[in-house]
């Protein structure tokens, strides 16, 4: 179904389309009055100053048509969090356009249900609960990783953060690190598959190179560390390692492969 509900889809859009402009989670701009009657309500309702959500749009057009009428398009929210997996997404449809230019032809349809519904565990994942802060999980294990992930938690207004974390030996703690760890108030530290992964100690060193005074627990497992990084209340990111986010989202009860 197209995401303008009732309406009707525009006239030339019938194939994967041009990317006319993306615009990440968190990232907002004004919005002209002329192009809030063709946006999903979600967009065309909130103010042009509104807070980040980790929702991210992008907006796609039809190759024919006049500049005017291309934002009318399509526009679809995203199942991935953050500016990268608009990109990602980006990528995904020009293969399939280069498909259909061979005749291999997905129905737009299906392409448009695959990206507002893609899963991938451990990957910005948001999880909510009754009674417990917002966690975030991504496995941010390699500097680009844990960049993306800064930018995104810039994007959403996410500071003071309680990082819950931990490195594999052959990882660059400083690249991972740096950038988290200047967006935490507290850390929990623990060690994960060992002996590559790292202990809590060595962990908290490499923290506290970056912030002396940095609160640190320490924990036996998983588990332990969400209830510790729970009873702070902050926001809580977890990061540092795939096989830390598997063993949160196990903890949390979470499904870890994608159906």
């Amino acid at each position: 179904m197209s995401p303008f509900g009732a309406r009707e889809t525009p006239a030339g859009y019938s194939r994967p389309s041009t990317i006319v402009e993306m615009i990440p989670s968190g990232v907002t701009r004004r919005i002209e009055p002329d192009e809030r009657a063709v946006l999903p309500s979600e967009m065309s309702s909130a103010p042009s100053e509104s807070k980040a959500s980790p929702v991210a749009w992008m907006i796609l057009a039809p190759v024919a048509g006049p500049p005017s009428r291309r934002i009318a398009a399509l526009a679809l929210p995203l199942a991935l969090c953050g500016a990268h997996q608009v990109a990602n997404a980006a990528v995904a449809v020009r293969l399939l356009e280069a498909f259909a230019a061979q005749g291999v032809v997905v129905p737009h349809a299906a392409i448009e249900t695959g990206l507002r519904e893609a899963a991938w565990p451990g990957r910005l994942q948001v999880v909510r609960r009754v009674g417990r802060p917002l966690i975030v999980i991504d496995g941010a294990h390699n500097a680009d990783g844990a960049a993306a992930l800064a930018a995104w938690m810039d994007a959403a207004g996410l500071r003071g953060v309680t990082l819950v974390t931990t490195l594999m030996r052959d990882k660059d703690a400083a690249a991972i690190l740096a950038p988290l760890v200047a967006r935490a108030s507290a850390a929990v530290v623990l060690q994960v598959h060992p002996p590559r992964g790292r202990t809590a100690d060595e962990v908290a060193a490499e923290l506290n190179r970056w912030v002396p005074m940095l609160p640190i627990t320490r924990a036996e497992n998983a588990g332990a560390a969400v209830e510790a990084a729970c009873a702070r209340g902050a926001p809580i990111v977890v990061a540092g390692s795939l096989f830390l986010a598997g063993a949160v989202l196990e903890a949390l009860g979470e499904r870890t492969r994608t159906p």
